[in-house]
């Protein structure tokens, strides 16, 4: 039965008399086994309305369909996608089923919980560095390691991932702009 409330299944009828289901999978659809290490976790924290699995079929052949494997605060750590002929079958024991492929995995700031580096299975990275209190992301720097990528500027309170020696000084009355 749905132990979640959260929705399952979504039929849509098309004008080609195809029908399109999409089906959805949250933790709790999951049983807390060696396979889905933080399915509990997730579980513990309410953390229960974020999709595991996603799968889109067109007259019950399936189209499409991803992964994303959460990290114990509900964020992707790693996603899939469905690349393989055949109806995967799903059981609550595997979140990666058979015919699923790694695309990426995500990393992310231990302090801020903020997406730092998102590594492609094909060898290219993205970096992220946030400002503005580490709400919103201001620079994205392709194929750079987050440890060899920095930035700066004066609305920000920190170093901006340089390194170097000294304080950091947040001088209101220093004077910027034309006068």
């Amino acid at each position: 039965g749905n132990k979640h409330q959260q929705i399952t299944r979504q039929v849509n009828n098309g004008s080609d008399g195809n029908t399109v289901e999409t089906k959805y999978w949250y933790p709790a659809d999951f049983e807390p086994t060696t396979d889905n290490s933080n399915i509990q976790t997730l579980l513990d924290k309410n953390i229960i309305a974020t999709p595991i699995k996603i799968e889109t079929f067109k007259s019950n052949t399936i189209t499409g369909g991803q992964v994303q494997r959460l990290n114990q605060y509900g964020k992707p750590s790693e996603i899939y996608q469905y690349e393989f002929a055949g109806n995967p079958v799903h059981q609550n024991t595997q979140i990666v089923p058979d015919g699923y492929v790694k695309k990426s995995e995500i990393e992310y700031d231990a302090a801020t919980k903020a997406v730092i580096k998102i590594q492609q299975t094909d060898n290219t990275s993205s970096t992220f560095l946030w400002g503005y209190n580490n709400l919103y992301p201001v620079a994205k720097i392709d194929n750079s390691l987050p440890e060899h990528s920095a930035a700066t500027s004066f609305e920000s309170s920190g170093k901006g991932n340089w390194t170097y020696t000294g304080p950091v000084y947040n001088d209101i009355i220093s004077k910027t702009g034309g006068y």
